[in-house]
């Protein structure tokens, strides 16, 4: 009985996805009115950016909860299943409290056209709120300064890489973009900004004028980043106030490290507000990425989901995320072949010329998803760029068993809807081990 009435509620829900609106914050902030101002009931740290912010943001959740404080975790778009996205420390949403949650949003949704991310923030905020917890981190969407997250009033903000994507609802230069990101920091609001180009950084500060933010590209540097291709382990030494400091790191990536010196300044900014000793929080820190944060750990993000063919599954969806995976798997010395798709709105030719330096062979699959290019569509742009070497599937399905079949190592990547397709693969046991 709940899992019918959670399919009809989440079907009602992902018909209101709506991608040409005006953009803005009325119905959001009507819709919060309506329930109470759930977004004024906890603490918050906020996260935008282009790439990393969903990996940043689970490693602060998890190092908070390890400080001893109930934890909520607000992150998009889910892999395998809605409740993905509303976490409270390490546990999903459950079905009856979603079901419970989300019928009278939908109702008074009906009334003012709010959106499918309006109204799931919304229930987030009100189950954060009704659980009492103490903080929530909470991930943008796709944008900042009119994203429907934009409604809290965070104790830091944090904005991670931030490059080139969703062009065709946040600007279609990185300047514009840059100011859609950065609109989630308000007036003194302490903010760290992660590395990104100095053009970004250029940008960003003609773009604010705040002493609070904190700029890693100025005072953090990456010493070193190890990686142990036998255990498909990693290390990364930071220094950080002119201290080295080492932290295991469960991602794989060198970018991943960026990620992690990320969360460390927030958690570190956090520590501050709260008056904890400085070794303590670092201890905090350090016990967490020993535990691989595995109670916030989001999936997809170059998640080793099979050893034996080494299966890796990244969520990546544009260029530049892309180019970090391709940069990623130089360090196996090895050729791999890739299931590949990708939206349709997306710079696909951009993304297969830096998968391509690192792919044997590619397949491309058709996926069910009415955004989604067609794998014809897509056979054409690698043709162009010199790609020969590939094949086309009729489903997810088919192109994993044919990976499987190749008996080489293989790569899952372009689009969170082709993990999302693979997810349900993966609960049926179509790896080989």
């Amino acid at each position: 009985m709940i899992n019918k009435r959670k399919k009809d509620i989440l079907d009602d829900l992902f018909h209101r996805r709506r991608f040409n609106i005006k953009p803005g914050l009325e119905r959001t902030l009507e819709l919060a009115a309506y329930f109470n101002n759930p977004q004024a009931k906890f603490r918050s740290i906020h996260l935008a950016g282009t790439n990393g912010k969903g990996t940043t943001a689970s490693l602060i959740a998890a190092s908070i909860k390890e400080a001893g404080y109930k934890v909520g975790l607000y992150t998009s778009p889910h892999i395998f299943d809605f409740n993905e996205r509303i976490v409270i420390d390490g546990r999903q949403i459950e079905d009856d409290e979603l079901i419970e949650l989300a019928k009278p949003i939908l109702e008074k949704a009906d009334e003012i056209g709010a959106t499918f991310f309006e109204i799931t923030t919304i229930l987030a905020f009100q189950h954060f709120a009704n659980q009492n917890v103490d903080l929530v981190v909470v991930e943008c969407g796709m944008g900042g300064r009119f994203d429907s997250t934009n409604i809290i009033a965070p104790e830091i903000a944090c904005i991670t890489a931030i490059a080139m994507d969703h062009s065709e609802y946040l600007g279609n230069d990185i300047k514009a973009i840059v100011k859609e990101k950065t609109g989630i920091i308000k007036g003194n609001t302490p903010a760290v900004v992660s590395f990104n180009t100095p053009t970004v950084i250029e940008e960003i500060k003609q773009i604010l004028q705040n002493s609070n933010i904190e700029y890693l590209n100025d005072t953090i540097e990456i010493k070193d980043y190890k990686f142990d291709k036998d255990n498909i382990t990693a290390t990364v030494d930071i220094l950080d106030e002119n201290s080295t400091l080492s932290f295991n790191l469960p991602y794989i990536g060198y970018h991943q490290a960026k990620n992690l010196a990320t969360a460390f300044s927030v958690f570190k900014k956090f520590a501050e507000i709260e008056n904890l000793d400085t070794k303590e929080a670092i201890n905090i820190f350090k016990t967490t990425c020993d535990n691989g944060y595995k109670s916030f750990a989001l999936q997809g993000r170059m998640q080793i989901i099979n050893k034996s063919p080494l299966v890796i599954a990244d969520g990546g969806h544009n260029p530049d995320a892309a180019r970090m995976l391709a940069k990623s798997m130089e360090i196996f010395d090895e050729k791999f072949n890739i299931v590949f798709s990708a939206m349709a709105d997306k710079d696909i030719e951009e993304i297969l010329f830096h998968l391509k330096t690192v792919a044997n062979k590619f397949i491309f699959p058709q996926l069910k998803y009415e955004r989604a290019e067609s794998n014809n569509n897509i056979a054409q742009v690698a043709d162009k760029l010199g790609i020969s070497d590939y094949q086309l599937s009729p489903s997810t399905e088919e192109a994993i068993k044919t990976a499987n079949t190749l008996g080489k190592n293989y790569i899952i990547s372009g689009s969170f809807f082709l993990l999302s397709e693979l997810a349900y693969l993966e609960k049926s046991s179509i790896f080989e081990n």
